[in-house]
């Protein structure tokens, strides 16, 4: 662009993405502190985690019961070599990383939903990020610690259009 050419643009276009950022920082940060109000037992992360300490112990996958609801093994042993990972961090440690991981897919998920739509606006992806927080879909999966967002990313992935 050379030193004569001026840029016409409204009045606070520049401003709006880092506010609906800020919006959905905002709502992400009140999610966080809601769900620790809420001592959520993220009981599936914690399966996930005691099939992986099995495999890493050399134990029995289909004997497992784990947590006090003494729930079985939910993955194929395939999987729980993935869990194996889990093990490494403290439960705490663990918690946080599987809560920001998914905030962090759910801005992935509701990004590559848009695109599929016909939406790239990045603001829009920040505000319906914000309030997808709160849908109890979302709110169930991070409670539990499930894996769903993953899942549900690897799969819009799949179906968007990549630039080569």
């Amino acid at each position: 662009m050379s030193a004569f050419v001026t840029l016409i643009a409204p009045p606070g276009a520049r401003r709006r993405p880092p506010v609906a950022a800020g919006a959905c920082l905002v709502s992400f940060t009140v999610f966080w502190l809601a769900q620790r109000a809420a001592h959520v037992s993220m009981i599936d992360l914690m399966v996930y985690r005691a099939e992986g300490a099995t495999v890493r112990a050399g134990g029995d996958l289909y004997a497992l019961r784990a947590t006090a609801a003494h729930l079985p093994t939910t993955y194929p042993p395939f999987a729980a070599l993935l869990f194996t990972a889990l093990t490494l961090p403290g439960t705490a440690v663990l918690r946080t990383l599987a809560t920001a991981g998914n905030l962090v897919l759910l801005l992935v998920f509701v990004r590559l939903s848009l695109t599929l739509a016909g939406h790239t606006r990045a603001q829009t992806v920040w505000w319906v990020a914000a309030v997808a927080v709160w849908c109890e879909p979302v709110w169930t999966t991070l409670r539990y610690g499930q894996v769903n967002l993953l899942l549900a990313t690897v799969v819009l992935w799949d179906l968007a259009p990549h630039r080569a």
